[in-house]
């Protein structure tokens, strides 16, 4: 049973808006300039560097996802790439796709982080187009269906309480929890 908990868990990870990954180890076969971390003179992350920050941990009835370098009230500016865009008309949300290759452990993975934004925003954007996403760290701790959740997360996805406690019966439905964020903070840079 821990282990379809954790493999569930895992997929959540990949799938989930700034709410999945894995704990960091910070190696990468490829080399880079590129900093692990956040750094709070600049305030500014990869996509990549978010995954790498973030720490799930569950039991049976916990669970907890968390960053390793952020806190609540930090400001976070998320630089990277768009991958993809897609509009949800039935949910009225544009999800943006962003994507590296993970080198990590001797096998080469594609990973994702997804981004949900309210409306259809798809005209604003192109694939390739250098965006940043300005997000504040919010520290929720909630009880439902017999779990405790310990969860960083961006207050621009958070909903309510009662919302959350209404919709997310286990881990897996996190995601359906938050809601997509206001495209107001979605901004295209150019380079």
């Amino acid at each position: 049973m821990k282990i379809k908990i954790l493999f569930t868990l895992s997929i959540i990870l990949i799938t989930l808006l700034f709410l999945t990954g894995c704990t960091s180890t910070n190696q990468d076969d490829t080399a880079t300039d590129e900093p692990t971390n956040f750094d709070p003179t600049s305030g500014t992350m990869t996509m990549k560097q978010l995954y790498e920050d973030i720490n799930i941990n569950t039991t049976v009835d916990s669970y907890t996802k968390t960053f390793d370098s952020l806190s609540q009230n930090d400001t976070l500016i998320l630089i990277d790439e768009i991958a993809d865009i897609r509009y949800s008309g039935s949910d009225n949300f544009t999800e943006f796709t962003f994507s590296w290759t993970d080198n990590s452990g001797g096998t080469s993975e594609q990973r994702n982080l997804y981004f949900r934004f309210q409306g259809n925003i798809v005209e604003d954007y192109n694939i390739n187009d250098t965006v940043s996403i300005t997000v504040h760290i919010k520290e929720v701790q909630i009880s439902t269906y017999n779990i405790s959740y310990t969860l960083e997360l961006f207050e621009e996805q958070w909903t309510n309480e009662k919302i959350f406690k209404e919709i997310v019966k286990e881990p897996t439905l996190i995601n359906k929890g938050l809601q997509p964020m206001d495209a107001s903070i979605i901004q295209k840079i150019t380079i």
